[in-house]
């Protein structure tokens, strides 16, 4: 017979065995998630180049290398501008750099470029760079914190852009006192725009442009954990935000594009492609539903990620033309 002795050795060590399977999945998703912090918010060591051995490159859908065959000649022909260094320092002490395009006559219209995450204005922008040139705007090409000749070591999402944002308004206004500014991002850099709508900007602000940006850094991110890697969102969600909030001094649910344009004080013209399956193109049309202020949208048919204007360059330039001419100055 089986004494009560024997059954509590076999209760200890069922429930030793148990307790110990339960630590080391605990720990596996403490570092599955520490793991993924590392990649989607710490600065690269080199800096990533948008070529076909990017992994990025494969998640603009179908039609990406054509894309890429298509950008390269541009951005080459965006890093021979001639343009003039500006240079802001951030609220945490940060030096972020960027580079001010003059349009051909003397002109008072300023767009901010903003680009995208783990990407730089030359790829974002060269496309439609010289389009908004002829049309007599200057261009503000920005580097977001951790991203090209900016300094920092965190990936701030839009989070932490959007504030930055301030400073490069005020850069502008020393150098234009009575211009017109525009903010203008993509995906990334569309976030960053959208949550910016919402703060206490100067009246030189006109509008925003937002082109394929998310509704959320958690509900991209989450998103993308189960679309890209096949796994559940909880708890790796929950700890990468633990991590950012700890190291990178910012969390993931408190300011969010979906509500900032719900209280936005400026008009916004919403971007998307309708085959985007990066930045799903739900996430675009959610962010037009949200906001309140004066709006447009443009679903750009048979469009992967960020490939709105290479899929139909006209309507692209007509809408965004017909847009700024509404609230800016002729």
């Amino acid at each position: 017979m089986v004494s009560a002795l024997d059954i509590n050795q076999i209760l200890y060590v069922v429930l030793g065995s148990l307790g110990g399977a339960i630590l080391i999945i605990v720990l596996l998703y403490v570092l599955v998630s520490y793991i993924a912090f590392l990649k989607l918010l710490i600065r690269p060591k080199k800096q990533i180049s948008m070529n076909r051995d990017n992994p990025f490159i494969s998640l603009m859908g179908e039609g990406a290398m054509d894309f890429l065959d298509y950008i390269k000649p541009k951005m080459l022909q965006h890093k021979a501008l001639v343009t003039e260094p500006i240079e802001v320092k951030t609220d945490d002490g940060l030096t972020l750099r960027g580079d001010f395009y003059r349009a051909e006559g003397a002109s008072k219209k300023t767009i901010i470029c903003m680009h995208g995450y783990n990407s730089g204005p030359e790829f974002d922008f060269s496309a439609i760079t010289p389009f908004l040139h002829q049309q007599g705007y200057n261009l503000l090409f920005v580097n977001h914190r951790a991203h090209g000749k900016s300094d920092g070591k965190y990936i701030g999402f839009g989070v932490l852009d959007h504030i930055d944002s301030l400073k490069w308004i005020e850069a502008l206004l020393e150098l234009i006192p009575d211009g017109e500014i525009v903010l203008y991002g993509v995906q990334m850099g569309g976030a960053t725009a959208m949550m910016a709508s919402s703060l206490d900007l100067p009246p030189n602000v006109k509008a925003v442009v937002e082109d394929c940006g998310y509704t959320g850094v958690w509900d991209i991110l989450s998103y993308q954990i189960r679309q890209m890697y096949n796994l559940r969102a909880f708890p790796i969600i929950h700890l990468v935000e633990s991590f950012s909030k700890m190291h990178a001094k910012y969390t993931f649910r408190k300011i969010a594009p979906v509500v900032s344009v719900q209280k936005a004080i400026v008009p916004i013209l919403f971007i998307h492609g309708s085959h985007d399956i990066f930045v799903p193109t739900f996430m675009g049309e959610a962010n037009y539903e949200a906001c309140t202020s004066s709006k447009e949208i443009l679903i750009v048919e048979d469009a992967g990620h960020a490939q709105s204007y290479y899929k139909n360059p006209e309507l692209y330039e007509e809408t965004l033309l017909s847009f700024l001419n509404k609230h800016l100055i002729p």
